[in-house]
């Protein structure tokens, strides 16, 4: 299976959530009971911006539903100082099976507003 596109775009200052329904042809949730994850977000010189892993609470797999749940702070996100990058969204099976679910071109939009 080849890994969808999804173009993704992190508002710099906020929380970063984005939910995923992971379905199969008939549109049925995929169980995804024992299965991790991890995804990680580079620039165009291969530099680490983010790694989010089911370990670290970047992301939340919700079993048999199907759900992964993408999570970045806003203490994270303040911290961003990138106009593009790429990521690629990884599932590991129980078996140690990876699939690359997911990639595509990350956009930070700048915040203006600084919070206490």
């Amino acid at each position: 299976m080849t890994a969808a596109v999804k173009n993704l775009v992190i508002e710099q200052r906020a929380t970063f959530k984005l939910r995923l329904a992971y379905k199969n042809a008939q549109k049925k949730p995929i169980n995804l009971t024992g299965f991790t994850a991890k995804m990680q977000i580079r620039d165009a010189g291969g530099s680490l911006i983010a790694n989010l892993t089911t370990s670290n609470g970047g992301i939340t797999i919700s079993g048999s539903a199907g759900l992964i749940d993408l999570l970045i702070s806003a203490s994270d996100t303040s911290a961003m100082n990138f106009t593009s990058a790429l990521y690629d969204l990884v599932l590991i099976a129980p078996d140690s099976t990876d699939t690359r679910l997911l990639q595509g071109k990350v956009t930070l939009s700048p915040g203006q507003t600084v919070t206490a």
